[in-house]
């Protein structure tokens, strides 16, 4: 006789749970069937268009629909980019993005349009949807997980189900939804005007959406403030909430009538707050992190005090001084670099932002700007200040992390100051890392509180634990390989399998699982994103594919032996280039001390055996593989020593504590040991803390050397006309500007940004920088070379200076001589600037440290 099991709560959820689903299931094959084939009627005076599909799905990857046409009274018509006659059909088979053919149509008058012919997708609607889901699913489940009663066991699954469904419904109808973008086509007589934009709602802060326009029987015409010659009738541009929420577009007729059309544009986020997007974002984190991360180490300080664990302390206290110590030869309030300056600027109503397109992937990543702008807004001191924190944060969690996992005060120690001082990285004491700075602390953080819950579980651990990779994926990318095999470190410290494990295993993945649910929002709703140049370079063809083992077994190879052997190599190089030897010796012996200090602390603790030491060789080397996994993919980063390498101390440090102990295993006093590793470990810190000190010097006296051209045009013009247009032109190549560390004039538009700081309020209309006077123009709508523009129009608005390459500037007073031109014009800058005028307050202090040196 058959026992019978009786149908629980578990069981009746997970029957609902099914019914869900297939209740979802039959919805969407409901809408399949009886949606009924897309197609277009229209005519538009003398033009008409009739297309059509035999059905509205495609339901696997290369299914195809029949498209046929029949169009009169056109010029040219393109479908998916291949020319067709005015009637045919073809077969349309779509990619996994694609929400319609591509219908381009000229109309004899010369009007462009593009038609949205609706056929849906089904494995693109699969994809968005799941996209939708991994976006706003993380967030109920991660409360769920941090306030459930029971946090050693997972949530039931029907319940998670259930949720799943209920987000998939709403992201379906989000993508069914017929989109009805704004669109303006009219016919005037004199003039015709199609305008229209690619999506009908701006959903992102800083988001841009493509606008379009074309005009037939106009002379010329404006669009947001753009003028365009009879010779671009046609085209697109970029449409963001700062330019407003209306498209503004007027054509000129041939007779001189002006025909003015408005295109609206709504946005779910107001054009102009009262901070900037992006300091706000920064802001908002920076108070969570007080309510979060300040209770947590009020807490770690009381409880290390009173179990008198007063070697940690020593620690902590050495990883502040040996930073401070890099620092005090140069001072908190050197100049910055050209992201430090586009962040002041942006902050403050600035017209250029480097960091627009990275906001809807990235909404973090000037959460240490928004601090280093709260602690001083009139000087650079707050961004040191925020890299020296995240130096010693980075240090102390590395060194929380092993102590967690058992490792000796003094190996414990020593293995995070080689990871701050390990020579691979080319950009470190640079302040453009701090981004990048920020992000590594943030996931070494993750995995301390992870850590500490497991040791003893807390709401508020997990807590921090959510925050810290918040922090990580928002900010940057580049931890991803890392975040996957973190878990690694709690299954193999249990060694078994628990519920628990499993739990935070889940609560670990939650948060990236969100970014990448919104990377794939962002890539099928065709809304641009941050990605590095290269990102598709090695996709694409059998033959890319074939070779990709080949170029990541070669990127690895050059990886370990820059991090091994070239580094190193490089370090020792640098010992004849360190002018601040006095304090690289006190770093040294501080090191020494406090090291000399945890071995007599820690000599009663068991020393670690040789497999054990081994594990520590073997893993360290394993890790450098995911430490660059995710750039190893993008070819652009290959031969990058800046962002390529930050991850890799971390485990190229370990691996240096394996090999010194498996060195000194043979040694078996536990003093002698400690003594040997710590003098071959401080051996090797010689040139390494010395190559910190020098490219400390190197990045300083390139932030010098630009602030002293700054002065030197401020200096000649301390107050110039709103209509001047600054241009500083050298005869300087590419090296002797690499050499003297202002290359980045070049580039980034360097010179708008500070100029626009520093003039405060007699702010020039723009100013450029040209590499080569033989090139040298204006930014005038469009950019315009003196050589190959009506100088009449161009010269009068030129303040033009000459760099030279002492780096001091020169005020030109014949420009036109100068650039070898010919003009009848007579040149007067008389008007474009007061040269008797005071030198403005806010340059003084922000260029002072520079000046003084």
């Amino acid at each position: 006789m058959s026992r019978r099991i009786p149908l629980g709560a578990g069981g009746a959820g997970a029957v609902l749970a099914l019914v869900a689903a297939l209740l979802a299931g039959l919805l969407l094959l409901l809408a399949i069937l009886n949606t009924p084939p897309p197609k277009i009627d229209l005519v538009y005076g003398e033009t008409s268009i009739r297309l059509a599909a035999d059905r509205a799905w495609t339901l696997f990857p290369g299914d195809c629909v029949n498209l046929s046409w029949e169009l009169e009274g056109i010029k040219t018509l393109y479908i998916e980019r291949e020319g067709k006659i005015g009637w045919g059909e073809m077969a349309y088979c779509p990619g996994i993005s694609a929400d319609g053919p591509r219908i381009e149509v000229t109309a004899q008058n010369g009007i462009y349009r593009r038609l949205n012919l609706q056929i849906n997708h089904l494995p693109a609607l699969l994809l968005y949807v799941a996209g939708f889901v991994g976006l706003l699913g993380p967030f109920p489940m991660a409360a769920y997980f941090l306030w459930a009663r029971r946090a050693e066991r997972p949530p039931p699954l029907y319940w998670i189900v259930i949720g799943a469904i209920c987000l998939a419904a709403v992201g379906a109808w989000l993508r069914l939804r017929p989109a009805a973008p704004p669109l303006i086509d009219v016919d005037e007589g004199d003039v015709a005007a199609r305008l229209w934009a690619e999506q009908d709602l701006i959903v992102f802060p800083h988001e841009c959406v493509d606008v379009g326009w074309s005009v037939a029987g106009a002379e010329s015409l404006t669009v947001n403030g753009d003028n365009y010659d009879h010779s671009r009738l046609r085209g697109e541009t970029r449409h963001c909430p700062e330019d407003g929420d209306r498209v503004l577009l007027e054509a000129r007729s041939e007779a001189g009538a002006v025909y003015s059309y408005s295109l609206h544009l709504p946005s779910l986020f107001p054009a102009a707050p009262s901070r900037p997007y992006l300091q706000i974002w920064g802001l908002f984190g920076l108070l969570l992190g007080a309510l979060v991360f300040l209770p947590l180490t009020a807490r770690s300080l009381k409880l290390g005090w009173r179990s008198r664990q007063y070697a940690d302390f020593a620690a902590v206290g050495a990883f502040a001084a040996f930073v401070l110590l890099l620092y005090l030869p140069f001072g908190f309030d050197s100049i910055g670099h050209w992201e430090e300056w586009h962040v002041f600027a942006y902050y403050e109503g600035g017209p250029f932002f480097v960091f627009a397109a990275e906001n809807a992937s990235r909404f973090l990543s000037t959460l240490p700007h928004a601090l280093a702008y709260l602690i001083s807004s009139e000087s650079f001191v707050g961004y040191h200040l925020a890299h020296f924190a995240l130096f010693v944060g980075k240090m102390v969690l590395f060194y929380g992390i092993l102590r967690q996992l058992r490792v000796m005060p003094l190996y414990a120690f020593l293995t995070a100051v080689m990871f701050m001082v390990y020579p691979v990285n080319s950009a470190l004491m640079s302040l453009r890392s701090l981004p990048l700075n920020f992000s590594i602390c943030s996931l070494l953080a993750a995995v301390y509180f992870m850590l500490e819950y497991i040791k003893r579980p807390d709401r508020l651990a997990l807590a921090a634990l959510w925050l810290a990779l918040l922090y990580n994926v928002a900010s940057n990318e580049t931890g991803y390989a890392v975040i996957l095999v973190a878990p690694l470190l709690w299954w193999l410290r249990c060694r078994r399998f628990s519920w628990r494990n499993l739990n935070l295993t889940a609560i670990w993945y939650i948060v990236p699982a969100f970014k990448l649910a919104l990377l794939l929002l962002l890539q099928l709703t065709n809304r641009g994103y941050y990605r590095g140049p290269g990102f598709d370079a090695a996709a694409g063809s059998q033959e890319a594919a074939a070779s990709i083992p080949e170029m990541l077994l070669q990127l690895l190879s050059a990886v370990y032996r820059h991090a091994f052997f070239d580094g190193w190599r490089d370090a020792l190089a640098t010992l004849g280039q360190n002018d601040w030897w006095s304090a690289t010796l006190v770093a040294l012996l501080m090191v020494a001390a406090v090291g000399w200090h945890l071995s007599r602390n820690g000599a009663s603790e068991q020393a670690p055996d040789l497999r054990r030491s081994a594990l520590w060789l073997i893993g360290g080397l394993l890790f450098v593989i995911p430490a660059v996994g995710v750039l190893m993919w993008i070819p652009f980063y290959h031969g990058d020593l800046w962002r390529l390498y930050f991850y890799v101390p971390l485990g190229a440090a370990a691996a240096v504590l394996g090999a010194l102990l498996i060195l000194t295993n043979s040694i078996r006093a536990p003093r002698r040991r400690q003594a040997a590793a710590l003098a071959i470990c401080l051996l090797l810190m010689l040139p390494a803390i010395s190559r910190l000190f020098a490219q400390h010097q190197q990045y300083v006296q390139s932030a010098n050397n630009k602030a002293r051209i700054l002065y030197g045009v401020l200096e000649k013009a301390p107050a110039v006309a709103p209509s001047a247009k600054i241009v500083i032109t050298t005869d300087m190549g590419p090296p002797e500007l690499s050499a003297a560390g202002i290359f980045e004039f070049v580039h980034q538009k360097m010179a708008n940004i500070v100029f626009y700081l520093l003039y405060e309020d007699s702010r020039p209309a723009s100013a450029s920088f040209c590499q080569r006077k033989i090139i040298c123009g204006l930014p005038d709508g469009l950019y315009k070379r003196f050589d190959a523009a009506d100088l009449a129009d161009l010269l009068p608005q030129a303040l033009v200076f000459r760099l030279n390459p002492d780096l001091s500037v020169d005020l030109i007073e014949d420009p036109a001589a100068y650039f070898g031109l010919k003009t009848d014009e007579t040149y007067d800058a008389s008007g474009l600037y007061d040269p008797d005028a005071p030198l403005p307050p806010r340059a003084l202090t922000m260029l002072g440290a520079a000046l003084r040196d």
